[in-house]
């Protein structure tokens, strides 16, 4: 996993806005660290963020590093920018993650060829500045 800057002539993407669950998340990826809950019970990793596994429903778990490897699952071509930010057409990818099957995440696309079923990808760390200071988002690119 890598930074990649956006394009000086495009406006920053909209900055999120943490809550309870998500916080020790968001604070992760400004770091550039790839990590999710992981079950301490089960072993499940948890996406997203949340207080009780959604398998054993324990309130146990540890924050684990991640590959930052996947597949691409699905996708989708916004043809409409909805927000500031966005340079139109989009593309937001669901990729599959390496370390648990039935786990999607869904980012932006860093590339100019257009997603594949099944094709590996990797994460990369998008950082940005607002007024409120630099943040850091994820985007999928091809691995």
């Amino acid at each position: 996993m890598t930074a990649v800057d956006r394009p000086a002539d495009q406006a920053p993407k909209p900055r999120p806005y943490p809550e309870r669950d998500s916080a020790p998340w968001w604070e992760r990826i400004n770091q550039h660290r790839f990590e999710l809950q992981r079950c301490d019970r089960c072993g499940a990793w948890r996406w997203p963020p949340r207080a009780m596994c959604g398998r054993c429903a324990s309130f146990e778990y540890t924050w684990t590093p991640l590959s930052g490897r996947a597949t691409v699952e699905s996708w989708v071509v916004n043809h409409h920018a909805f927000l500031p930010g966005f340079a139109s057409p989009y593309t937001v990818v669901l990729g599959r993650l390496d370390e648990q099957d039935d786990l999607c995440l869904p980012a932006t696309w860093q590339s100019d060829d257009e997603p594949t079923p099944g094709q590996p990808i990797e994460l990369a760390f998008e950082d940005h500045t607002d007024d409120e200071g630099p943040f850091t988002l994820l985007a999928w690119r091809p691995a």
